[in-house]
This record gives C-alpha cells, structure tokens and sequence, in this order.
C-alpha cells in the first residue's frame, strides 16, 4: 500500500531524531511502530528497525517493549523465510511477556510462536499449544477472579504496558484473551498467517 509510504518516512525521521537526542524510549517506541508498519506492508526493512528497537528497548530496561519488539521480530523473520530464528525469537519474546505479568501480550506471542511452528513444519506441536492454550483462558474465564469489580466511571485503571489493553484482573481481559485464542487458532490451523485486519482487537496491537 503507496499510501503508507510518507508514514514509513515520517516514523524513520522520527526513530533517528530521537534517537540522537538520546530520547531511547521514544525512540524505541518509534521503532517499533516503524518496523510493525514495515511488516504489515510486507517490507523486509522490518526486521533492521525491529531488532535496534530491540536494543533500545533493552538498554532501557522495559522487558514488555522488548516483548513486544521481539514478536514482531519473529513475525518479520519468519515470513521472511527463517522460521528457526523465529522460533528462538519468539520463546523469548513469550517468557518476558511472562514475567511483565501482561497475559494479552503473552498470548499474542503465543499466536505468533505458533505461526513460526507452522512454518517450520511443526504443525501437530502448534496445534496441541494452541488448543492447550485456549483450555487455560478459558478455565480463566470462568474462573470466579476472573469476574473481579470493574472501575467505576471516572475511575482510574491500572495502566497498561499495551496500548489500550484492558486493565488486568477483569473480565473484559478474559473474553478477549479467549477470543484472541479461539480466532487465531481457527486462522492458523486452517492455513493462514496471522493478519491486521481481521484480529480480534486490532485497534489495541497490531500482527
């Protein structure tokens, strides 16, 4: 899509100026959106701008952007024909998810581990992790802790470390985690790479 050229341009611009400044946060920040609008474009530079993200995310400290960076590192790496780097990629990604105690982001790099499992044959091995994994958000969506109080209007939420991700500890983070899982299995096991805009959510984080 041409018409996301000048928006490509504009997030380079940005990453480097930043960076020079010695803005890392921001800069990773703009890396990371720069190298997952690269990826939806299809565009091999993803994987250059994704991995400084990487870097930057690292050397500042924030194991949920460096989650994040890695996943869509493994998603660029893996369509671009290296689904064993992928996979490395993304077990990382998915135990840092892990530790930030952010279950979407844990989730979406489940969904993409299970792409890079596909492309390397490993179908039977995506299958059984994908259904294994849609058992626990949905025992976690029945679970009564699951059905915790939701803020009131005009209360604050717990900030989130995604954008726009549902605050953790309600339900709203459990039908989603479900329909996440329940969408991306159907998509995968019937052949097809995760995509933008037919995510569940797609307005929160991008594949």
């Amino acid at each position: 899509d041409e018409s996301a050229a000048p928006a490509v341009g504009e997030l380079a611009a940005l990453a480097a100026a930043l960076e020079e400044r010695g803005a890392v946060d921001e800069a990773a920040e703009a890396l990371t959106w720069l190298g997952e609008t690269q990826l939806q474009r299809g565009d091999t530079a993803a994987a250059a701008a994704l991995g400084r993200a990487l870097d930057l995310w690292r050397a500042a400290g924030d194991l949920a952007g460096a989650a994040e960076a890695l996943r869509l590192l493994g998603l660029a790496v893996c369509r671009g024909g290296r689904p064993d780097t992928a996979v490395d990629h993304l077990e990382e990604a998915g135990a840092l998810a892990e530790t930030t105690g952010n279950r979407y982001l844990r989730l979406l790099c489940r969904l993409a581990l299970a792409e890079a499992l596909l492309a390397r044959d490993r179908a039977e091995a995506a299958e059984a992790m994908l259904r294994e994994q849609r058992a626990q958000e949905l025992r976690a969506y029945l679970s009564p802790s699951a059905s915790a109080r939701q803020p009131r209007v005009g209360e604050a939420s717990a900030p989130s470390a995604v954008p726009n991700q549902p605050p953790r500890g309600t339900n709203q983070v459990a039908r989603r985690g479900l329909w996440l899982l329940i969408w991306g299995t159907a998509v995968l096991l019937g052949g097809a790479p995760l995509g933008w805009a037919g995510m569940p959510g797609a307005s929160c984080v991008g594949l």
